[in-house]
């Protein structure tokens, strides 16, 4: 291994000129984590509420079966909230590990970009599942199946 005129690698000068970057690179990791897993718990708590109040009302006379039970738009909304709530809770789980990590240089490297872009997907497609889910109950109320 080669080394400067002070005895220091490659790698020992990078890590020495790149310190307060990887400071703010992880305090700014953690705070978008931060707010991204804001926007998951509220993901999460309005797919609760929608799994738990569905549209159209329950049938009282059959232990609170769901009215729509076997219409295919009530089946694509109850799957779209399901999957919301799964990649909801896939990106707190990693928004969390981004929180409550170490931030050494190594991690930069593929692990913590990786979670974040996989959280952020993550979200995304819940916030679009959650938006397909709204129409779809929407539609089943407008129209009553």
């Amino acid at each position: 291994m080669e080394k400067n005129c002070f005895g220091e690698t490659p790698e020992m000068v990078f890590t020495k000129e790149h310190k307060e970057l990887l400071v703010e690179c992880g305090n700014w990791m953690k705070s978008t984590a931060n707010s991204h897993a804001l926007i998951a718990t509220i993901i999460i708590t309005i797919m609760f509420a929608a799994a738990i109040t569905v549209p159209g009302g329950n049938d009282e006379k059959n232990k609170g079966v769901p009215n729509f039970n076997s219409k295919p738009a009530f089946i694509v909304f109850e799957v779209s909230i399901v999957i919301a709530m799964v990649t909801a809770y896939l990106s707190m789980l990693l928004f969390s590990t981004i929180l409550n990590a170490r931030f050494t240089e190594q991690d930069f490297h593929i692990r913590r970009p990786l979670a974040l872009m996989v959280a952020s997907v993550s979200l995304l497609s819940a916030m679009y599942l959650l938006i397909y889910a709204l129409v779809t109950g929407i539609y089943i109320y407008r129209v009553r199946i």
